[in-house]
């Protein structure tokens, strides 16, 4: 999901994907050249209310925003650390940590967006959630996906738009909030169907930032089991995939099952529709598939997301995910 978000003073208008998977704000520098020359480069020196911390990091992101594998240093970035106002909308926030790339690797060149705002799940200091609750903000928002065709895609700061949900909210617990947004699955089926694989308490990592879905190998082979024999690992980097002549035929709903705060089951229904992510690059004979493998991580991303509507409540006391199927759903 792509919003505008104002940075500085004067404000510098910057495209961004708010990503519940990571926390601060990343955006290109005027110090980065070619490597950023396809986005729009914040310039420090015009804004008034930019601080330097005088810090300099590296690091990487897992995924970015297309369905590839995980790439070791696709998306590596260096970057200078500071702070800068930030205004959404209506809202501002002061001294939100900014992380200015002044190098990035090659997985970042062909964004269509400019940076990523983080959405973590703590309120920790130079966060923009932080900054806006500091201001009475209440400590809530709301996502509502939703496919390419339909559109319409909103954010909600500090409330629900209740006109979005289709049914009441069920909540989720989210056992720690130190680094993601992650629940424990009580079980993967297809079509009400399991492995012992698959039978199992998993942590989720649910991801704004993700198109598709990760799992170590072996869940995602089991997975895969169930939907079809055909579909086969495409490369070593972790791509599975099925010959396109044959997508049309997978017709298997994929459940991810949990246990609300209530104790009530609930299951989030990935419809069959979505499988298919695309020709894959070296083969068009092939189409990719909606899971990769990935072995030290399980992530579900905006795959399902786009089919429900998500509440993320970052109360310290009670942090949690709720979900209602949403007015644009295709289940």
């Amino acid at each position: 999901m792509l919003v505008g978000l104002d940075v500085g003073t004067p404000p510098q208008l910057f495209t961004v994907v708010f990503d519940t998977g990571s926390n601060y704000l990343v955006l290109p520098s005027i110090q980065c050249g070619k490597p950023c020359e396809n986005q729009k480069k914040f310039n420090h020196i015009a804004s008034s209310t930019f601080l330097s911390l005088n810090e300099t990091r590296n690091l990487s992101f897992i995924t970015g925003g297309g369905v590839q594998p995980v790439i070791e240093g696709a998306f590596d970035f260096t970057a200078n650390i500071s702070t800068e106002t930030v205004t959404i909308g209506n809202l501002q926030a002061s001294e939100v940590q900014t992380w200015l790339m002044t190098n990035v690797s090659w997985g970042f060149y062909e964004n269509p967006y400019d940076g990523i705002i983080g959405l973590g799940p703590a309120a920790i200091n130079g966060t923009l959630m932080a900054g806006l609750i500091r201001k009475g903000l209440p400590s809530v928002f709301g996502f509502y996906l939703t496919p390419n065709t339909i559109g319409g895609a909103e954010l909600t700061i500090g409330g629900i738009d209740e006109t979005k949900l289709e049914a009441p909210l069920s909540y989720v617990s989210v056992p720690s909030t130190d680094k993601h947004w992650i629940i424990e699955s009580t079980m993967i089926s297809v079509d009400g169907t399991t492995l012992p694989t698959l039978n199992t308490t998993l942590p989720l990592i649910i991801d704004t930032g993700t198109p598709g879905m990760m799992f170590p190998n072996e869940t995602a082979k089991a997975i895969y089991s169930l939907i079809s024999s055909e579909i086969q690992p495409l490369d070593s980097l972790g791509s599975w995939g099925i010959s396109c002549d044959k997508i049309e035929t997978l017709t298997k709903d994929l459940e991810l099952h949990f246990t609300t705060e209530t104790g009530d089951p609930l299951s989030l229904i990935i419809p069959h529709n979505e499988i298919n992510v695309g020709i894959f690059p070296s083969n068009p004979t092939f189409c990719q598939t909606y899971i990769n493998s990935y072995e030290e991580l399980c992530v579900i991303g905006t795959v399902a997301l786009k089919h429900y509507y998500t509440v993320w409540d970052m109360n310290p006391e009670n942090p949690r995910i709720g979900f209602s199927l949403n007015v644009s759903h295709s289940i």
